[in-house]
């Protein structure tokens, strides 16, 4: 059996799923981990669920499941509307969260 280097700073959630999206980016079939351990990325989908199955149907990738690939197919505008208005939504919280604590910090100082 293969021993995982789980101590591996690659391995960290945060670096690991930002070497995935890289990889998708630039094309990139493998990213390595290790000098002994190079893992394949044509089956590693970056994301979340919604944006996996965006990214299933905008790359006409057949998951091995007929649901998920006709789900995936027919409501794709749907699932992209949802999916960036939420990160609209985010975004516009975030920098209105931003805007008062500047406003709070010019008022204290």
């Amino acid at each position: 059996m293969y021993e995982w280097p789980n101590n591996n700073l690659k391995f960290n959630n945060i670096i690991f799923s930002n070497l995935i999206l890289y990889s998708k980016i630039f094309d990139n079939l493998y990213i390595e981990i290790d000098k002994d351990l190079i893992l394949e990325t044509n089956f590693i989908f970056p994301q979340t669920g919604i944006g996996r199955l965006i990214y299933i149907n905008n790359k006409n990738i057949d998951s091995g499941y007929q649901f998920i690939n006709k789900f995936a197919n027919e409501f794709n505008i749907h699932l992209k509307i949802f999916y960036y208005s939420t990160i609209f939504i985010f975004l516009i919280f975030y920098f209105i969260c931003f805007l008062k604590v500047l406003k709070f910090k010019d008022k204290y100082e």
